[in-house]
């Protein structure tokens, strides 16, 4: 016998196999004439491994044989799982094989592999297995649907996953995993499951699993944000930083450490989404404040837990489910796609309202809805308004304008901190609201709204910001214990006032600003040029008289609309018009024709003057 056969597994897998090593005594003759060959090629260490290998296997092999059971041993970590039964399946540290006789010696998979557990979707219903195999000596596990296990065509994409499954033994390997999931019900157990982070009868997803009440089952389709919501650090080297922010001139970033942590209680509160904008030019400190928001709870770095909109609505949506009570952390507007950008005023609706689109599936059934409450951050260099001309859009975004503002003295340094130190202060802000009675919670966002309110607030802006200060306050009281808690005196001037919710007021201003910014379009001595309509001044008043086509067009360029803008300065005196229509006759010797005629004041005088807008 060569080297080359004497050391080869080959040889120690027929050895086995044979007759001769199956008899105690038979073997140990085998194994002494291997030995004094071994002995003589010098091979010795090579060939005392193997055989103990072989001998392991056998065993194995020999003890499932008898009791119909799986026979995998520890990895090298020690990690293990109970023996389940398998029938007519010899499942060793060597694989698996069919003891069936139309099947003797066919191999299912060629390494340990078994069901471990079925996890129950308590949002679809929809079950999934978490599958366990062993390679390179160490187990892994992944849940997979359990659909992907049912057929051999499908099971094939575990491959992907480092499992060695083909076409070939696709068959037999959705057999074997099927006989064991049934024959063990009692250790192949069903656990509730959930795919959304957040709130679920008392416990907190991902920091409250528990296989005995409910486990998330969305890491594998979600892998990138699970990995990043985790501890890393010192959680003292970030509370240190933290205080010395939240003790510093700047309140921005103090707001957006606050909305973090509000996102966990926008259930306790039952109201609807947070919408925090951040706007201003590049290094004002923008993408650094989100970084401090999201240190909170994950890895604020890029490509972790913070998204952006360089993506779809559907996408933004899942995301939204996903993170469902922890905050949606979105950077760059700007990136917006078009797709976005055309839908941006129902997305930032959907957003507040906390659900996304109704949809068919493939059987023409409805899709589940996906719903989430929470606080979004969202950064840009233009405010999210910018975008938005619906009011009741616009009311539900809290602005912050960092124009000519910085948010940091040294931003590097704060970014380096966050990005050594984070994701301790959410778990232990959630602990700590666990124990917090929520009536007390909910009694301190009513104090914050009486604060608040005033006649010309926006209540659903006010009931977001009073959310806002309230996590502050918890915070500040089991967190950073500082007594550096927001006050309503210092973040009311962050919320919109009435008139600058108002679609058509905003509608005027942008009116008279394009005449300001063009008047030679409104002068008829510029006739080079195109006219967009002329100023008259008539009984002490002054008017505007658009040109329908060019008013129109005028309008459209920020989207608002000719009917909501005629009908509200209508109500206000403002618009001057014919009985039954939007428009003006003028006459003259030369020109007769119908325009807009809009009346020119100034509103904040005339507000004083006439009352609230109508």
């Amino acid at each position: 016998m060569t080297e080359e056969q004497l050391t080869s597994p080959e040889f120690y897998k027929k050895l086995r196999e044979s007759k001769d090593y199956k008899d105690p005594e038979k073997r140990n003759d085998l194994e002494l004439q291997i030995t004094n060959r071994a002995r003589e090629l010098r091979v010795t260490m090579i060939v005392k491994e193997q055989l103990k290998k072989c001998e392991r296997i056998f065993n194995q092999t020999v003890r499932q044989q008898v009791n119909g059971v799986t026979a995998f041993t520890k990895d090298i970590t020690g990690k293990e799982y109970p023996d389940l039964f398998c029938g007519n399946w010899i499942a060793t540290d060597d694989g698996i094989e069919s003891m069936e006789t139309s099947r003797t010696n066919q191999k299912a998979c060629y390494h340990p592999i078994l069901p471990v557990k079925r996890l129950r979707n308590i949002e679809t219903g929809e079950e999934q297995i978490i599958i366990a195999f062993k390679r390179d000596g160490i187990w892994n596990e992944f849940p997979i649907p359990k659909d992907t296990i049912a057929s051999a065509r499908s099971i094939v994409a575990l491959s992907k996953y480092g499992v060695a499954v083909t076409s070939e033994n696709a068959k037999l390997l959705v057999k074997y995993l099927n006989d064991v999931e049934c024959m063990n019900d009692d250790v192949v157990a069903l656990v509730r499951s959930s795919s959304k982070l957040g709130w679920h009868n008392g416990s907190f997803l991902p920091y409250d699993q528990d296989v005995d009440k409910l486990v998330l089952d969305a890491s594998n389709r979600f892998q990138q944000i699970c990995n990043a919501i985790k501890t890393h650090g010192s959680y003292e080297v970030w509370l240190d930083h933290a205080r010395k922010i939240r003790a510093s001139k700047y309140i921005e970033p103090r707001i957006l450490l606050a909305a973090s942590f509000s996102s966990a209680i926008i259930p306790i509160l039952n109201i609807a989404s947070v919408l925090v904008d951040e706007s201003g030019l590049t290094e004002a400190g923008k993408t650094v404040a989100e970084m401090l928001a999201a240190s909170v709870w994950a890895c604020p770095d890029e490509g972790q837990y913070m998204g952006d909109f360089l993506t779809t609505d559907t996408e933004l949506e899942v995301r939204c489910d996903f993170l469902n009570n922890m905050p949606v952390i979105l950077d760059d507007t700007s990136k917006m796609k078009k797709n976005i950008r055309e839908n941006i005023e129902q997305i930032v609706y959907n957003f507040a309202s906390g659900s996304g689109k109704k949809r068919s599936n493939i059987d023409l059934g409805s899709e589940r809805v996906r719903t989430w409450k929470t606080t979004f951050i969202i950064s840009g260099e233009r405010p999210l308004s910018s975008f938005v001309n619906q009011g009741g859009a616009l009311n539900r975004i809290i602005e912050i304008d960092l124009t000519g503002t910085t948010l940091f003295d040294s931003p590097s340094v704060t970014a380096d901190i966050v990005r050594s130190n984070y994701g301790f202060a959410g778990p232990d802000f959630i602990q700590h609201l666990k124990e917090i009675d929520k009536d007390e919670i909910r009694k301190m966002h009513r104090k914050y709204s009486e604060e608040l309110t005033t006649d010309d607030t926006m209540q659903k802006q006010v009931i977001s910001m009073a959310a806002i200060l309230t996590a502050d306050a918890i915070a500040t009281k089991v967190i950073f214990r500082d007594g550096k808690n927001l006050r309503s005196s210092e973040v009311s001037r962050f919320l919109t006032n009435r008139r600058s919710i108002e679609e058509g007021a905003r509608c005027y201003e942008y009116l008279i600003g394009v005449y300001e910014a063009s008047g030679q379009h409104f002068d008829l001595q510029f006739n080079n040029i195109d006219q967009w309509g002329e100023v008259k001044r008539e009984n002490g008043e002054t008017y505007i008289n658009f040109n329908i086509v060019s008013f129109e067009k005028i309008l459209s360029e920020k989207d608002f609309s000719r009917k909501a803008f005629t009908s509200w300065a209508d109500r206000n005196k403002l618009l001057r018009h014919d009985k039954g229509r939007d428009t003006y006759t003028i006459r003259g010797s030369i020109k007769t024709g119908r325009v807009i005629s809009v009346k020119i004041v100034n509103l904040d005088e005339y507000e004083q003057e006439k009352g609230m807008f109508l």
